[in-house]
């Protein structure tokens, strides 16, 4: 039986996710890569704008984070987001208060939502001044403007919202890393 007991032992073991982050995925807060700096970066440019013109709420913030996720590769930055496919929307972030991985709240989530909306609206605000001359000369154009402030204007961000639920499983489906593919194993003889 002590044999058994030996041999379960080695073949099933629990893993800590958190404690496994702050041990192998190192974050150098000086470089900017926690949460919070990660949310300040993300920008909002006109190709945004226009997804938001030609469709709706969930398409621009998922193209945001899309866009803003693509930048990091090309940077070799790392995300300050992490999720595994062995738990469905479960985030850890790297956090800037406790310079340790934490799960990412769905509280958080939807304050990285609202930050994100601020952005658009300023944006839009941009995108209107820009466009003032022609706006104002087309009723078809105001009206675009119209139904585009009203798209952005009545995003809901709440627990039970279902843009916050697409988002979330839009973004888990971009950053989900499977923990069988990153473990490295050591053998011993």
């Amino acid at each position: 039986m002590n044999d058994m007991q030996k041999w379960v032992d080695t073949k099933k073991r629990k893993l800590n996710v958190i404690q496994w982050l702050n041990t192998n995925i190192l974050v150098d807060s000086t470089t900017g890569i926690t949460i919070q700096n990660w949310i300040q970066t993300i920008q909002v440019n006109e190709e945004h704008i226009e997804v938001l013109i030609e469709g709706n709420m969930f398409q621009t913030l998922s193209a945001i984070l899309r866009d803003h996720l693509k930048k990091d590769k090309k940077t070799s930055k790392s995300t300050p987001l992490y999720c595994l496919t062995q738990k469905a929307n479960l985030f850890y972030c790297y956090n800037d208060e406790t310079a340790k991985w934490s799960h990412f709240t769905s509280e958080e989530f939807i304050i990285m939502l609202k930050r994100m909306h601020a952005k658009i609206v300023k944006a839009l605000c941009d995108w209107h001044d820009k466009n003032i001359a022609r706006i104002n000369s087309s009723d078809k154009m105001q009206i675009l403007y119209n139904q585009t402030m009203i798209k952005l204007m009545s995003a809901n961000f709440t627990h039970d919202a279902q843009i916050v639920s697409k988002v979330r499983n839009d973004l888990y489906q971009q950053l989900k890393t499977d923990m069988k593919n990153v473990i490295e194993y050591e053998f011993e003889f």
